[in-house]
């Protein structure tokens, strides 16, 4: 569950917007790593790598997913404007959400946990980002991930 603490007053408005799973979503499983809410007829589509990376289609909406020992923790790159970073929990781990602006008005949300489970190479990680056009939809994603749960080995 995503502890939401101290938000900014508009992220706190669309958090609690956010509060239940709508009674239409599904289980999606992403390659054994975890499994999220999402709409009907979201699929998971796998990449290439040492990882488990690619993106989850949910309806209108892409949410790239970058889980292993290198997920990126979302400190560098070229994202625009921050306009928020929270510390929050999901499924009992502490982690990252960030928001950015982007200079044709659209948004980046970015989700990092960075240690979800011991390996001999470091802790294995978990990034999701998604661009949105507006505001608006950042309720809708964060009820997403709201639901994730991570798959115990």
């Amino acid at each position: 569950m995503i502890k939401r603490g101290s938000w900014l007053t508009a992220a706190s408005v669309l958090v609690s917007v956010a509060a239940s799973p709508a009674p239409s979503m599904q289980t999606l499983a992403v390659d054994r790593a975890f499994t999220i809410l999402t709409p009907p007829g979201s699929v998971f589509r796998p990449g290439a790598g040492d990882s488990v990376a690619g993106r989850i289609m949910a309806g209108d909406r892409v949410i790239d997913v970058d889980y292993g020992v290198s997920a990126d923790p979302l400190t560098s790159g070229n994202r625009g404007q921050e306009v928020w970073t929270r510390k929050v929990m999901v499924d009992g781990r502490p982690a990252r959400l960030a928001l950015w602006s982007a200079t044709d008005g659209s948004y980046r949300l970015g989700l990092h946990v960075p240690a979800i489970a011991p390996s001999v190479m470091g802790p294995v990680k978990l990034t999701l980002t998604t661009t949105l056009p507006a505001m608006q939809p950042v309720a809708a994603v964060i009820q997403m991930i709201d639901t994730i749960r991570f798959v115990r080995n």
